[in-house]
């Protein structure tokens, strides 16, 4: 029962943190919400385990561990420049692949570890339009493994597609954004700034 509610607790944590992790523009806020949400997300994988007995959830958790020093890595990659090399995303890349030998219990067990490499090679990128189509790939597969896992579980791993969810429309949100309006949004500030309005 405790259990149980604390994987309530860290789901609507989780589910607030999704919608607003590749909302914005900006690559440095996008990697801080990523790191909290993947910490709470892996909490909320072993309330979930405990709660349910569903080994198959361990597969979240181990990828959400690695993406919590994946994303402080990442974060620093201006600050220091021994982590400014290709060599980080492939290490997280493979170490998110490693995690299946651990946490493989069906085919199911290999969508999140899929999802989390192609978002951790596209999260490094400064190219925030790259990353954002990454996320949605990834999240789109989260979303079918927590599906897949509903009628074998309970309540507690809705949260877990609900946030899946969530994350996956603050990426298309974000996307959006970034091709339609961003660029209106810099078009009239050069404009303002040629007619001497700033």
């Amino acid at each position: 029962m405790v259990f149980e509610i604390l994987s309530y607790i860290t789901g609507g944590m989780i589910v607030l943190l999704g919608l607003f992790i590749f909302i914005f523009p900006q690559r440095k806020r996008t990697l801080f919400i990523k790191m909290c949400t993947d910490v709470v997300t892996a909490i909320n994988g072993v309330f979930i385990y405990f709660a349910t007995g569903n080994l198959l959830i361990f597969a979240t958790v181990a990828t959400c561990t690695i993406g919590v020093f994946r994303d402080i890595i990442f974060g620093l990659r201006d600050k220091y420049k021994i982590f400014n090399y290709y060599f980080w995303p492939v290490l997280f890349a493979c170490l998110n692949m490693c995690s299946l030998f651990f946490t493989y219990q069906s085919p199911i067990s290999l969508l999140p570890p899929i999802g989390t490499v192609v978002s951790c090679l596209t999260l490094y990128l400064y190219n925030q339009k790259i990353t954002k189509c990454g996320a949605i790939f990834c999240q789109t597969l989260y979303v079918i493994f927590y599906a897949i896992l509903i009628p074998s579980s309970n309540i507690l791993t809705v949260f877990s597609l609900v946030s899946a969810g969530t994350t996956l429309l603050g990426s298309i949100i974000g996307l959006i954004y970034l091709l339609f309006f961003r660029k209106k949004e810099e078009n009239l500030v050069q404009n303002d700034n040629e007619k001497g309005n700033i």
